[in-house]
């Protein structure tokens, strides 16, 4: 490659005006009186989302092309076809209520799987998918990927508290899911003496708060949390007779979420014995830790620092369509603030001139492996 070649890669700059502009017709579709987004898979607003993207793919002189689960690849030739190309990229349907900031190929069902699967009106995952006209000929994963890069916002508070604009993600968090069930007596509030009970709150409160405690036990990315409640039989003057809430644990590898769910576990065993309780937790899900090919994460790392940006390593403590593409090829994330640090809610909000610094970080990563 000659020096000139070279130095105008190196000046290359994404468009943020146009950028900016672009995500907000996008947002149009699909929009919600608090400035939200709600444009659900496979609907009509889902195809129209679908139609902009590829319409504006087509004008920028790329193929596009739809496999059988209906993933749309556009592609950019390059100089050397003959490579799998550096890709990037994101669902752009939405949660319920979603922002407008957020975002089977990696084959984490079976195709088969994936087209019965049903909404509460019955409908189909491959008959909405003939309906709104996104059903193409390839198999999902047979795309050739070289490398994987995923820009997104942080959807938490860390980059915003440490006033940094970019975050080069080394990987996402494992996680656990438990649901725990605790059983003692109901017993009338008045009557019976403290001496007396078997409170399955009482004791419930004392594991929830060892959740949070074990978060603590395990820095700097250990996460605690207890987010959903059942008291039975919910009345103002009777003793709780059982429990159930759910334990949510996270870390940045395996082993670490497995100690904190063993510590929690054993403490449950323990409050169990003191109050004449009994306790059972039960697994609901598990989600292994995730870390990106350092040579991926280095890139990003080296982009933000040759534009200036001012940058600081981070994980994921949310799940990503890069975590599924990692276990297809070499992958890394860029995280950019959101305000206060908002996400899954209509009221999400990130800077243009986030979004500008984030994707000139993709842009030069990209480049980078590329090999230009």
């Amino acid at each position: 490659m000659d020096t000139k070649v070279k130095t105008d890669i190196e000046n290359l700059r994404i468009n943020g005006d146009r950028l900016w502009a672009s995500l907000m017709e996008l947002a149009q579709i699909g929009a919600t009186p608090k400035g939200g987004v709600c444009r659900l898979t496979l609907t009509d607003l889902d195809k129209q989302g679908r139609d902009l993207v590829t319409r504006w793919a087509r004008e920028a002189g790329m193929t596009v092309t739809i496999d059988k689960i209906g993933n749309g690849f556009m592609r950019r030739p390059g100089r050397n076809n003959s490579l799998p190309p550096i890709m990037t990229g994101s669902h752009i349907d939405t949660q319920p209520t979603g922002g407008k900031f957020d975002g089977v190929f990696a084959k984490a069902f079976t195709l088969e799987h994936a087209y019965a699967a049903t909404d509460t009106e019955g409908k189909t995952v491959k008959g909405e998918l003939e309906r709104i006209g996104y059903i193409g000929d390839q198999e999902p994963g047979d795309h050739p990927i070289g490398a994987y890069f995923e820009t997104h916002i942080e959807q938490g508070p860390v980059l915003e508290d440490n006033d940094k604009t970019i975050g080069v993600v080394s990987g996402v968090l494992g996680i656990r899911w438990f649901d725990c069930t605790v059983t003692g007596m109901e017993a009338h509030a008045g009557p019976t003496p403290m001496a007396l009970r078997k409170d399955a709150m009482l004791a419930a409160t004392r594991i929830m708060q060892d959740v949070v405690a074990a978060a603590h036990r395990h820095p700097p990315h250990g996460r605690g949390t207890v987010g959903m409640v059942q008291v039975f039989p919910n009345s103002r003057n009777v003793i709780p007779g059982r429990v159930k809430f759910s334990i949510d644990l996270r870390n940045s590898t395996d082993a670490l979420v497995d100690a904190m769910a063993a510590e929690v576990k054993a403490f449950a065993d323990q409050v169990a014995k003191e109050h004449g309780v009994q306790v059972h937790i039960e697994m609901v899900s598990s989600y292994p830790a995730q870390l990106f090919q350092p040579e991926c994460v280095e890139a990003v790392g080296r982009a933000a620092a040759k534009l200036g940006y001012s940058h600081m390593p981070a994980v994921s403590g949310a799940g990503h369509d890069a975590v599924y593409m990692a276990k297809l090829a070499p992958s890394g994330m860029i995280f950019i603030p959101c305000k206060d640090g908002i996400s899954h809610n209509e009221i999400e909000d990130a800077k243009p001139e986030h979004i500008e610094a984030g994707c000139n970080v993709l842009l030069h990563a990209m480049l980078e492996r590329a090999g230009t």
